[in-house]
């Protein structure tokens, strides 16, 4: 093979069957590193490109600190390697013509090795893509050189797909449903929710109604619903009125999100979040309150998102990018019963 993606490929492809090692940036640049060292390929493009998300890149290397300590531990600047950065805010300013995801995954191919760093190519870009467009362009990079790649490029976490992982972890779960927000559905939608908030039932404090793709509710803020009588009138808001939550007039909830998840709301609101490495519990994020460590015992919280992360790795059959930092984040149901609101990767917070 004489290709330098072919070569970095079947090395990373090597690297990702031994066990405790899948998708290991280190070894990943180790394996960069050895052939930019070998005499007989020094002519490659020796381009690298990173799309960071809602992070703004500074400085000469980025804003990532880690890839910062990668690329100058490889001497990469030393031996003329280009780096560039991209975040979605360059993407909303100075590429007004990338009017569809393709553009940006174009961009990624044509490097000799890419990163994303961010849960999904569509964060910052609301009412710019379609996040259902986003994921079936990023699919291109499963067979290029880069991270993500392979099967974890399909990862629901990775990619914001909420209830993509909530249905692949039904008993961990708090009940979901996953309503269309197609306008010329939405009586079959009312019609599908409300059998379900009758066979599953609230905890006495109604519902809600929350969108998939988001962090921290940026560009969909969560929606309570008391019965299916106001449902329907909020999903008729959401699916046929234009929204002031994205930047970008006239544009409608439902022309962003091509689904919208319902739950029952939590009659108690605190929340543990539980940083994981490897799949093995480290701490408790910090949090405004005390979370649920009043009511479980530490032991039992990490062991309950330690399970969770093993069922979604079983169920994602490896898609989920479960490797270095994750976190579970876990609510208490009325009845005692722990499960999981949300599962995150890559940009999400890790403070202690």
């Amino acid at each position: 093979i004489t290709n330098f993606s072919n070569i970095l490929v079947h090395m990373i492809d090597e690297i990702s069957t031994e066990k405790g090692s899948k998708r290991d940036f280190a070894r990943a640049f180790d394996a960069i590193y050895s052939y930019t060292r070998n005499k007989h390929n020094k002519q490659f493009n020796k381009l690298i490109r990173v799309y960071t998300g809602y992070s703004t890149c500074t400085g000469s290397m980025g804003h990532s600190s880690f890839l910062d300590t990668a690329f100058e531990r490889l001497q990469l600047r030393e031996d003329n390697w280009k780096i560039e950065f991209l975040s979605s805010k360059d993407v909303r300013e100075q590429k007004l013509d990338w009017i569809h995801p393709k553009y940006l995954v174009d961009w990624l191919l044509e490097s000799t090795l890419h990163f994303i760093l961010c849960q999904g190519i569509h964060c910052g870009l609301f009412g710019v893509w379609r996040p259902a467009d986003c994921i079936n362009e990023v699919i291109r990079l499963e067979f290029h050189a880069g991270f993500p790649s392979g099967a974890s490029i399909r990862c629901p976490v990775f990619n914001g797909d909420k209830y993509r992982y909530l249905a692949a972890t039904p008993t961990f779960v708090n009940k979901s449903f996953r309503i269309s927000t197609s306008p010329d559905s939405l009586q079959q939608s009312v019609h599908a929710a409300t059998k379900f908030m009758s066979e599953v039932g609230d905890e006495g404090r109604g519902w809600i109604l929350k969108a998939p793709y988001v962090q921290n509710a940026r560009g969909f803020p969560i929606r309570n619903v008391s019965c299916a009588a106001n449902l329907e009138e909020v999903l008729h808001r959401i699916c046929k009125v234009p929204t002031r939550n994205v930047n970008k007039i006239n544009i409608k909830a439902s022309d962003v999100f091509d689904y919208l998840i319902l739950q029952p709301r939590m009659k108690n609101n605190n929340e543990s979040k539980i940083i994981l490495y490897n799949g093995k519990a480290q701490y408790f994020s910090s949090v405004p309150r005390r979370g649920l460590t009043g009511k479980f015992g530490e032991e039992e919280l990490l062991k309950f998102a330690e399970e969770a992360w093993n069922e979604l790795q079983k169920q994602s059959a490896g898609a989920f990018l479960g490797d270095g930092l994750t976190r579970v984040d876990l609510f208490s149901k009325m009845d005692g019963m722990l499960v999981v609101n949300e599962f995150e990767n890559l940009d999400a917070s890790y403070s202690k």
